[in-house]
């Protein structure tokens, strides 16, 4: 599975721990991932901003949803 994720400023509050919440999604979803023999990997570029403007809970439930559905929709690798 290949996502590949490009941020942009948003116009709410300024989220600092994009790091962290990458983490925290990507701990989250392996077990699904590997429950459907799917392999996952998740690359967390250097080229991250430190730091970007967004609504934490709402880019953690866009992720999560883009996610689940990459997982969902995918076939296992034979």
């Amino acid at each position: 599975m290949d996502l590949t994720l490009h941020l942009f400023p948003g116009d709410s509050s300024f989220l600092s721990l994009l790091p962290e919440l990458l983490h925290e999604l990507e701990e989250s979803f392996l077990p699904k991932a590997k429950a459907k023999g799917l392999p996952i990997f998740f690359d967390w570029s250097t080229l991250l901003p430190d730091t970007i403007q967004s609504d934490a809970l709402k880019l953690k439930q866009i992720l999560s949803n883009i996610i689940s559905n990459a997982i969902k929709f995918s076939r296992p690798m034979p």
